[in-house]
């Protein structure tokens, strides 16, 4: 997935640029993709991780990967009536932030890092 790869390294530079160290936002009018990188303790290592809205007319998913790889670990979807609505009208910058509480709560980046299986959930 080298689409993700670009952005996350995009992210992380803007992240490098701002000094700041937890959240970094973009939107890349070129790639029509809001971007947010982030770090996470996993283990006690701090790792960095990016945030974007999938490809396709519809801001339907997420998908959070890790920022210095093409590596997808989380895809969340708007499943059912209310989650797709939602995702078509909440700002980008929330809906990203949503899911990336979301996979943080839920611990889902530890497991698909403990288990190397992409996990799958709503938005």
């Amino acid at each position: 997935m080298p689409f993700h790869f670009g952005i996350c390294a995009r992210a992380g530079i803007i992240r490098a640029a701002l000094h700041t160290p937890h959240l970094a936002s973009q939107f890349d009018e070129k790639e029509h993709a809001m971007i947010q990188a982030f770090d996470q303790t996993i283990n006690g290592t701090v790792m960095q991780f990016c945030a974007s809205i999938g490809e396709g007319p519809t801001p339907h998913r997420v998908i959070i990967s890790r920022a210095d790889s093409a590596e997808t670990l989380v895809i969340l979807d708007a499943a059912g009536l209310i989650s797709s609505i939602k995702a078509e009208i909440e700002e980008p910058e929330k809906l990203v932030a949503d899911a990336i509480r979301k996979v943080q709560n839920d611990g889902l980046i530890e497991k698909a890092l403990d288990t190397g299986v992409i996990q799958e959930t709503s938005l």
